[in-house]
């Protein structure tokens, strides 16, 4: 984010200027929380009025002649320290988070100016209270042209009314975070009908809501997965297991021939192990036993060479920790995680055999989940004890096989694409055929070619290379699963894992910075299509990192 220099101060009523770029289409309607605002918590801070222009504001600009004629978003206006400003349209593309360049003004006039090479825009408006209401002039090659506009400041608490103060509070801009960001992802939580949503920064907590729902557990579907790997580390330290290259015939007698003897932990944990699996859980979810189900299936791929995001080896891996513990994986987690964090009420599905169902079956609170995130965001650092093994924290966020780059170990990765270089080789051509592709040749010609982040090595791959239709649809499965063409320098920012229904667990080590976000099935009956994705809250990630304060 851009750094703006504070100008003097405001009025209570202000004058509102601000040179906006603008370009192509966009996505969510967030509904406004009404809820009263929290207290301020931070340091005031020398600038304009707070109380006249901080905050998030619901935008609506009326653009007559043009498409679309009605744009409605949000402006984020936030005093953490260095003025910081942000825009979102939802009906525009290329406009999800546009920072501001620079700020000015003096006691009755406000200046913001955002970048994009396509649109200028000037807003110019009073700021009374609530409301604001001006006009915009957008000007394109096309000409200039001048629109009403009116926005509405959102007010979307953080905290619910009734809290508990399970954690020491802190003010979001006390901890390096944009107080108006977090409330336009609480906006949106909402809408999303979400049961929790829960942050922790520094470890102290910024946002803890329950949007009027019960607390309690909630089935954590898929990121019962991420919990269920931490036992691995835990077993290795108490010597019940040699590594994380073990081979599961150590356990399972019947692997120890044919090709099932060269699958091991990593294999499982990378969803590398070749095990045939469905698409879908639903033979796991009905079987009697999970782990005989899984045990008795055949190889679909040789391990090690394919990535394939795998139920059945996750439920397998259960039945191996539980051999390896000499206790059911449950009442070891307990023992070792659990306890240690103040994790009293998780609970588990089991099979009629008594197999926990380890690949989506842990129920859990969003507060005790977060505990867990915060551990692995500080190196498994409880206060002054070593919870988990610090050497696996670490190793947790790089990518644990060489087939892909997306997972390290059961935990996906998250990249900061903006500073990468990327090179096609012929080590990552060969992985890509070994992953199903076949017209390996017709990308060859673009082997050693260097460039600035994958997005233009695709726009050279679209202008010089022509993919069969069947090998393009490959390309964009494969581009989905973290399997890519080229070697790519992006670091690792954040660990995370997500599970059906829009549940999230997301670790930034860097910033001492877990987000958790819960939806309960139990209540909320699942959807179909465009309305499930909405619930789903696939952008709540990228909301969180908008949140963050950048130097």
């Amino acid at each position: 984010m851009s750094a703006i220099p504070r100008s003097t101060p405001c009025r209570a009523a202000v004058m509102l200027v601000a040179a906006i770029a603008v370009g192509l289409l966009a996505t969510a309607t967030p509904a406004q929380d009404s809820s009263p605002r929290p207290a301020e918590e931070g340091p005031a801070e020398e600038g304009p009025d707070r109380a006249g222009i901080e905050g998030l504001w619901e935008l609506r600009i009326e653009r007559e002649g043009w498409r679309p004629a009605v744009i409605t978003g949000h402006l984020i206006m936030d005093l953490s320290g260095p003025f910081t400003s942000r825009v979102h349209f939802r009906e525009l593309a290329g406009w999800d988070g546009i920072d501001s360049a620079s700020a000015g003004g003096d006691d009755e006039h406000f200046s913001l100016e955002f970048e994009h090479p396509a649109v200028n825009v000037v807003l110019s408006a009073e700021v009374e209270g609530d409301a604001l209401t001006g006009t915009t002039t957008w000007t394109s090659k096309e000409g200039k042209s001048e629109h009403p506009f009116t926005a509405t400041r959102v007010r979307a608490p953080l905290f619910d009314a009734d809290d508990d103060g399970w954690r020491e509070h802190a003010h979001p801009r006390a901890v390096g975070l944009i107080a108006p960001a977090l409330e336009r992802l609480a906006v949106f939580a909402a809408e999303a009908d979400s049961d929790a949503v829960v942050i922790l920064k520094d470890g102290k907590l910024v946002m803890d809501r329950t949007f009027g729902h019960e607390r309690r557990p909630i089935h954590a579907m898929s990121i019962t997965k991420a919990v269920v790997s931490l036992a691995v580390p835990l077993l290795i330290e108490d010597r019940r297991i040699k590594s994380v290259d073990d081979r599961l015939s150590r356990w399972l007698p019947t692997w120890k021939k044919g090709d099932k003897k060269a699958v091991t932990l990593r294999h499982v944990l990378t969803h590398t192990s070749g095990l045939h699996h469905d698409k879908m859980a639903h033979a796991l979810n009905t079987a009697d036993d999970v782990v005989a189900l899984a045990r008795d299936s055949d190889l679909a791929t040789e391990p090690g060479t394919a990535f394939s995001y795998n139920n059945r080896a996750m439920a397998l891996l259960g039945g191996v920790l539980a051999k390896a513990a000499r206790t059911p994986i449950d009442a070891y987690l307990e023992k070792r995680l659990f306890t240690p964090l103040g994790i009293d009420d998780a609970t588990w599905m089991k099979d009629a055999s008594g197999n926990l169902h380890t690949y989506a079956g842990l129920s859990i609170e969003a507060r005790d989940l977060a505990a867990i995130g915060e551990l692995v965001a500080r190196d498994g650092l409880l206060g002054k004890k070593q919870v988990l093994p610090k050497d696996w924290c670490e190793a947790m966020r790089q990518p644990g096989s060489a087939v892909s780059g997306q997972v390290g170990l059961t935990w996906w990765l998250q990249r900061d694409y903006s500073v990468e270089k990327v090179v096609q080789t012929k080590a990552s051509l060969k992985r890509f055929a070994e992953a199903g592709f076949e017209a390996i040749d017709v990308l060859k010609p673009l082997t050693g070619k260097k460039f600035d982040g994958r997005q233009a090595y695709f726009a050279e791959l679209r202008k010089s290379v022509r993919l069969p239709k069947d090998q393009a649809r490959l390309y964009d499965r494969l581009l989905n699963q973290g399997i890519v063409a080229f070697e790519s320098d992006a670091p690792v920012v954040a660990l995370y894992h997500t599970g059906d229904l829009g549940q999230w667990l997301v670790v930034y080590p860097e910033h001492d910075l877990v987000a958790v976000r819960m939806r309960d099935g139990r209540r909320t009956a699942r959807l179909e299509g465009e309305a499930e994705r909405r619930k789903s809250f696939g952008r709540f990630m990228k909301m969180v990192e908008a949140s963050i304060l950048r130097e």
